[in-house]
């Protein structure tokens, strides 16, 4: 037969036994964690600098469209422009920029090629007054989209 010593020790949990998560195991839990959010900020700043680029680009596009369009149904009867500058673009009428007019910022981080260039399209006909031009647009110094167009006025994303 067992004595109540006995029964009672079987029952009991020792002073010795483990009852939770030692430090090892935690701060491994830590590292995974951090690991994990390295890599999802990684890749958020990532998307954040693709769309801030697309962003540029549709800016762009979106306004010379528009300067191209106004000159075509000879809105103001006068030519219809843009300048552009390394974090903005400025629309403009008549034959040139002059240092005044409608004042777009880029987002910010973005940079374009073509500093203190205009784009004139020529009232009714469109033809713009540069024969065919590449705008690059860098975000960072790393990642590049473009806008072009060619002497028919055309515009076309890069």
């Amino acid at each position: 037969m067992t004595s109540k010593m006995d029964r009672k020790s079987k029952n009991s949990i020792s002073v010795g036994a483990s009852c939770g998560f030692t430090i090892i195991e935690t701060l491994i839990v830590i590292g995974i964690f951090a690991i994990v959010a390295s890599a999802a900020l990684a890749t958020f700043h990532s998307s954040q600098n693709r769309r801030e680029l697309t962003d540029a680009q549709a800016t762009i596009y979106r306004t010379l469209e528009r300067q191209r369009n106004k000159a075509l149904t000879g809105v103001d009867t006068t030519n219809h422009g843009v300048h552009i500058e390394p974090d903005r673009i400025i629309t403009f009428s008549g034959d040139s920029y002059g240092g005044s007019g409608n004042e777009i910022l880029l987002p910010l981080s973005t940079d374009t090629d073509q500093a203190g260039t205009d784009v004139v399209f020529k009232r009714i006909s469109s033809i713009p007054t540069t024969a065919a031009l590449l705008i690059t647009i860098t975000h960072d110094c790393v990642n590049s989209a473009g806008v072009s167009f060619n002497a028919d006025g055309l515009i076309f994303r890069e």
